[in-house]
């Protein structure tokens, strides 16, 4: 959970690349490394790490790239979906982001809305539709 909210989210760091990676996580789930100044722009600017080795040779790639921050996150086994909504109209809509890898692992599909709703709002994220 995010602190101070029912928000469901993997225990999430956010550090400069350059900084030390002692206790943040326990590597044997994985953790997964971003880029954490923009949005994926290299197919390798997400990855998953087991040891704290090739955390580190990720952390220096960024930085020879100019990246300065990263978000380390803990692994939770599960399928990977992909998701967009527009609120206040309720629209939603997920899908599978590697069909051909899907563990098949249930979820509900509304609890996903419903966070992907409570985070919205508690970042204040509004979507307004322009009518001419």
């Amino acid at each position: 959970m995010c602190r101070g909210t029912p928000i469901p989210l993997p225990k999430t760091v956010i550090i400069r690349t350059w900084a030390d990676l002692i206790g943040h996580f326990d590597l044997d789930k994985g953790v997964w490394v971003k880029r954490g100044d923009v949005h994926s722009t290299d197919a390798n600017d997400v990855q998953l790490h087991f040891n704290r080795s090739s955390i580190q040779n990720t952390l220096v790639w960024f930085q020879s790239r100019g990246v300065g921050l990263a978000v380390l996150q803990e692994h939770v086994p599960g399928d990977l979906i992909k998701f967009y909504g527009v609120l206040p109209q309720r629209w939603f809509r997920w899908f599978y982001q590697n069909p051909e890898k899907v563990p098949g692992h249930p979820f509900s599909v509304e609890r996903v809305r419903k966070a992907a709703e409570m985070t919205a709002a508690r970042l204040g994220l509004d979507v307004l539709l322009a009518t001419s």
